[in-house]
C-alpha cells in the first residue's frame, strides 16, 4: 500500500517511488492518449479561452518583475498541448518546449515542432547546462507533482535560469485546509486528491515556498484559482460522491472563471486568487519565484 509522508520541506510525497522507466513509458504511451488527468483530445471554445486566460494572468504577474520582449527566452517543461508555448511564440519570444510525448502538441499546435524536443527533462537539463544554455522564464504547469525528485528539478532550474529569471510553477493545491475539513467532517470519505502513479508529490504553499527558498529563489507571488471544491460542501454537487456530475461541475467552473476574468480588473483578480490561497481554498497553487 502506498503511503503519503510529509518531507523536510513541508509538502507530501509517496513513500515508494516507481522507476524512471515506468514513468517515461506511462507518459509517452498512455497519459495524453487516454485523456488522463486534466488532459483531453478535444476542448470546447470555452475551455480554450479558459486556458488562455490563465496563461495571460500568469504572464501579467511575471511582467510586474521582468520585462518580456523578443529577446526573452522561455523554457516550457512538460509543454503538453503547447498552449503556453504558443502564447509566448505569438509574443515573439525565443521558445523551447519539452515533454515525454509529442502526442498532445501534435493535436493542437503542430506548428511548434521546430521548437519542441521529445525527451526526459533530466537528460535535457544536463545537455543544456553543458552547452551553457540559459533562459529568462521556466514555465512548469502540472509537472512537479509528477516527478521523482522535485528538489533535483529545482537545482537544475537554478543552473538553467539567468540571474533575475523567473520560474512559474503550477501544481494542485493539496492537503489544503478545505480538503482536510471535508475529510475530517465526513463530507468525503477519502483523500480524493491522492492519485498514484500520476501524482508522486502533493504540494501546499508552505512546502513549495520552502523548497524554492532553500535553493536561493525569492518568492514573488503565490495565487490559487477558482474554488471548484466548494461544490463538495453541497451534496447535490458533490462530484466525489457523484462522479457522473464531474463534467457538469467542470463546465460551470469554466464559464464562471471566464466571466470572472472578463468582468474583473486584473489586479483585483490576482488579489482574489491570493485570498483564496491564504484562506485554504482554490484547487491550484501557482507560485512565481525569482533567481537571486
Amino acid at each position: 500500500m502506498i503511503k503519503i509522508i510529509k518531507n523536510k520541506f513541508g509538502y507530501y510525497s509517496v513513500s515508494e517511488l516507481p522507476s524512471n522507466q515506468f514513468l517515461s513509458d506511462y507518459y509517452k504511451n498512455k497519459y495524453y492518449q487516454n485523456e488522463s488527468g486534466s488532459y483531453s483530445i478535444n476542448y470546447s471554445e470555452d475551455e480554450l479561452k479558459y486556458f488562455n486566460n490563465k496563461i495571460e494572468l500568469k504572464f501579467k504577474i511575471i511582467e510586474n518583475v521582468l520585462t518580456i520582449n523578443e529577446n526573452s527566452s522561455i523554457l516550457d517543461v512538460g509543454c503538453g498541448e503547447g498552449f503556453a508555448l504558443n502564447f509566448f511564440y505569438n509574443k515573439g519570444c525565443k521558445i523551447k518546449g519539452i515533454d515525454f510525448s509529442r502526442f498532445a502538441l501534435e493535436q493542437f499546435n503542430p506548428h511548434l515542432f521546430p521548437y519542441f524536443e521529445e525527451t526526459d527533462f533530466y537528460d535535457f537539463a544536463e545537455r543544456e547546462i553543458t552547452k551553457g544554455s540559459k533562459y529568462d522564464i521556466i514555465w512548469l504547469k502540472h509537472v512537479l507533482e509528477h516527478v521523482l525528485d522535485p528538489e533535483r528539478v529545482i537545482d537544475y532550474f537554478n543552473k538553467l535560469l539567468n540571474f533575475g529569471g523567473i520560474v512559474c510553477i503550477e501544481v494542485p493545491n493539496d492537503f489544503s485546509k478545505s480538503q482536510e475539513f471535508l475529510v475530517n467532517e465526513g463530507i468525503v470519505e477519502e483523500k480524493y486528491w491522492v492519485c498514484y502513479p500520476d501524482h508522486l508529490n502533493y504540494f501546499n504553499e508552505f512546502g513549495l515556498s520552502n523548497l524554492l527558498t532553500s535553493k536561493n529563489f525569492k518568492i514573488i507571488d503565490s495565487i490559487s484559482d477558482f474554488p471548484i471544491e466548494w461544490n463538495l460542501f453541497n451534496p447535490v454537487t458533490n462530484y466525489v460522491h457523484k462522479k457522473e456530475i464531474g463534467p457538469i461541475v467542470h463546465k460551470s467552473r469554466i464559464i464562471l472563471e471566464n466571466k470572472i476574468y472578463e468582468w474583473s480588473d486584473k489586479e483585483d483578480l490576482v488579489g482574489f486568487y491570493r485570498f483564496l490561497l491564504k484562506s485554504g481554498f482554490g484547487r491550484e497553487l501557482i507560485t512565481f519565484a525569482q533567481k537571486v
